[in-house]
């Protein structure tokens, strides 16, 4: 039996694992590798209330037939075909690497003390400190993401 492995549990991994097990029906054990069994609704982390936003991935997974191993890849054996986790190394015949992006912040003094919605708990501090009161608000980046949080905090702090 073939051994497919995705390492990533974002949109991008989840939909690679849906598609390799349609795919490869019981031909394949497809496995997904993600450090959280966790799906993070990403674009919509500007929201009040970012804590439920997160959808468990093991329950879809297994109704898939996919299996789920919570852990992180810290490397890549692609003689041996395995990729290594903390918890080990697990085989593989063909290997999707979906691990998406992370935001950079700039070299800009202060920038670390901004807040952030790249991820669910990034998108709760940031919630949590609006719920303590604020006067002013700067959103940097004017992308769909930007302008959408600008309106939705325009919104929340009147």
């Amino acid at each position: 039996m073939s051994r497919i492995l995705i390492v990533g549990g974002g949109f991008a991994g989840f939909w690679a694992a849906m598609a390799a097990k349609r795919v490869a029906g019981d031909k394949a054990e497809v496995s997904l590798v993600s450090r959280t069994p966790v799906l993070e609704m990403r674009p919509r982390l500007y929201e009040a209330n970012p804590e439920t936003l997160g959808i468990d991935l093991r329950a879809p997974l297994a109704a898939a037939g996919i299996r789920f191993v919570e852990g992180e890849a810290t490397g890549l054996d692609l003689v041996a075909h395995k990729v290594k986790l903390t918890s080990g190394d697990l085989p593989y015949d063909r290997l999707v690497v979906a691990t998406g992006s992370a935001m950079r912040r700039p070299p800009v003094p202060g920038a670390d003390l901004a807040y952030s919605i790249d991820t669910q708990a990034d998108a709760i501090r940031l919630d949590r400190r609006l719920a303590e009161g604020v006067e002013s608000i700067a959103v940097v980046g004017a992308g769909f993401t930007g302008i959408e949080l600008a309106l939705e905090l325009r919104d929340r702090v009147r």
